[in-house]
């Protein structure tokens, strides 16, 4: 892909959902097609998208327009460091 002229970092989109509105904001979440999507539990977080860098404005603006989506933040790798 880079050699395409695409970039391959990738970028993780920490979500976090009011309780009362989870499936429909699930539902909802899964439709952006990010390139995985994680359910996690043990912090403030309900899921962490993986998407790609080039598409990562457009995600969060199909995001922000979600119903329940309480608050967000995106981080993007740098580097990796180990496999």
């Amino acid at each position: 892909m880079e050699a395409l002229g695409e970039s391959v970092t990738e970028a993780f989109v920490f979500i976090q959902i009011d309780p009362e509105r989870r499936k429909e904001a699930y539902d909802q979440i899964k439709a952006l097609r990010a390139q995985r999507l994680f359910r996690v539990t043990g912090s403030e977080l309900d899921l962490i998208a993986q998407v790609g860098r080039a598409k990562l404005d457009s995600f969060l603006k199909d995001l922000a327009a979600i119903s329940g989506v309480k608050k967000t933040s995106a981080h993007v790798i740098l580097e990796t460091i180990m496999e």
